[in-house]
């Protein structure tokens, strides 16, 4: 019989939308990490079985579905707690991200977050961050990851943080968001990010979010997205060539175009773009027929 067995892998990279955050997927199944440690978090969310460790002399089991969070400096280990072995993904972020993510939320500085439970069990945020890291590696928008992650990691603290920061009274300035809004018009196709909007505006990437999110139900990500999809639909309508929209609305890809497309409006580009062209052709060969001597009596 073939061996069923899953294997060992993993792949490690970083991603320009996230420079100071390391991140790894891996599946371990015989592999034991020694006693180790890192100068930044490791923050985790298990897919699959089950991984143990040794941290701060207490063993820890991490289900699927559950998040794993080890603070800077903490000495730990880590291996398997079932015969599949345990599927993960895991943020690698410096100490001075979860930092100024708790300072940005109660706008005052914050002492560096603290996880009194290594093993979290929220199943909000565990498939928020699981998007996020599949997002990363898809090489999706930069706004959209940033922001997303940056939004999870908010969260995270105030639900499970010790010291959790109080966010501070949303003042609306619907001035500033129409700029932010203009702003995203304006550069529909470029690389933009997070820390582009704050400045624009004076005020601190998680004030964006909250604000603009406010103002007009969505966050400038998704925003910037649809803007996009709105674009590409013209496009596609002037039967531009896919790949090529793609590259004109500031997609990564085709593929990238396409999951997006089909996600809100239901129908992949090339549908949409057959649909049209046959519609175009009926209108055209209508307007024929009732221009010809016989319609005309």
């Amino acid at each position: 019989m073939p061996n069923s067995a899953p294997k060992e892998s993993a792949k490690f990279w970083k991603h320009p939308a996230l420079p100071t955050v390391e991140l790894l997927r891996a599946t371990y199944v015989t592999h034991s990490f020694a006693r180790h440690l890192h100068d930044g978090y490791a923050l985790g969310v298990i897919e699959s079985g089950r991984e143990a460790f040794q941290y701060r002399g207490c063993s820890y089991v991490a289900p699927a579905g559950s998040i794993a969070i080890i603070h800077p400096g903490e000495v730990h280990t880590g291996h398997a707690d079932a015969a599949e072995g345990w599927r993960y993904r895991m943020f690698y972020p410096d100490a001075a991200v979860l930092a100024q993510v708790a300072a940005q939320v109660a706008g005052r500085e914050m002492p560096l977050p603290y996880f009194p439970n290594p093993v979290i069990v929220d199943a909000q945020i565990a498939q928020g961050l699981r998007q996020v890291h599949r997002a990363l590696e898809n090489g999706d928008l930069r706004l959209a990851c940033e922001s997303r992650f940056l939004w999870l990691l908010a969260q995270l603290i105030a639900r499970h943080g010790c010291d959790r920061p109080i966010p501070t009274p949303l003042c609306p300035d619907p001035g500033k968001m129409q700029r932010v809004r203009e702003y995203l018009e304006a550069h529909l196709a470029d690389a933009v990010a997070l820390e582009d909007l704050a400045t624009l505006v004076q005020m601190s990437s998680f004030q964006v979010l909250r604000a603009f999110r406010h103002q007009f139900g969505l966050p400038p990500h998704a925003y910037l997205t649809h803007l996009r999809l709105l674009r590409a639909k013209h496009l596609l309508a002037q039967q531009e060539a896919i790949a090529q929209v793609a590259a004109d609305t500031g997609f990564s890809d085709q593929s990238h175009l396409n999951r997006h497309f089909k996600r809100v409006f239901g129908i992949p580009p090339g549908h949409y773009q057959r649909g049209y062209q046959l519609h175009h052709l009926d209108l055209c060969k209508n307007v024929q027929d009732l221009s010809s001597p016989s319609a005309l009596g």
